[in-house]
């Protein structure tokens, strides 16, 4: 347990604090639920605890946790087991808020999915991939598949070139230049 001093010169314990535990559904994304944890302190086990739950019992698709942010986004349709397991742990003070009910979900995408499709897709259209993350690598790959597939060259794979548009518009952002800020630094 740690201490800390007063003025007066004794030592006393810090007072015990609930962790505060914030759930609320994501408008930027518009996909998944944000689950963070504040006020930690020392019940960082039963922090392990719910996590543990999450990467057990949620398929991967449907979960992913942002480091910097330290925050975990959830799929809409395993929130409510999160809630009801925070809720009966004791030392949790849970801040739900549901999604809007006219707001439409979109489908939640997984960054090591994308990726994967990315190479497969680089691969479909013989452009040779070695594993990266900088920015400007991944972008020369993805014109060279992109001209390769182009439907006014390639009229038949015009569905081939959209499945590579939508994962290159989702990993450019979310992957790359997020990766490159990371090994810049």
């Amino acid at each position: 347990m740690a201490y800390r001093r007063r003025f007066n010169g004794l030592w006393t314990k810090p007072e015990e604090r609930k962790v505060t535990v914030s759930i609320t559904w994501d408008l930027v994304t518009n996909a998944a639920y944000r689950l963070k944890f504040d006020n930690i302190g020392p019940h960082f086990p039963k922090i392990q605890l719910v996590i543990s739950v999450i990467k057990q019992t949620i398929p991967s698709s449907q979960y992913e946790y942002d480091g910097e942010t330290k925050t975990w986004y959830i799929g809409e349709r395993y929130i409510r087991g999160i809630v009801d397991i925070c809720n009966t742990i004791p030392d949790f003070d849970v801040v739900y808020t549901e999604k809007p009910s006219e707001l439409p979900t979109s489908k939640m995408y997984n960054k090591d999915e994308d990726y994967a499709e990315f190479k497969r897709m680089l691969s479909f259209a013989h452009v040779p991939w070695e594993e990266s993350t900088n920015f400007k690598i991944a972008k020369r790959a993805y014109l060279k598949a992109a001209m390769y597939l182009h439907p006014d060259i390639r009229p038949d794979m015009a569905t081939e070139m959209t499945t590579l548009n939508t994962v290159w518009d989702r990993l450019k952002t979310s992957y790359f230049k997020e990766k490159e800020q990371v090994s810049a630094s």
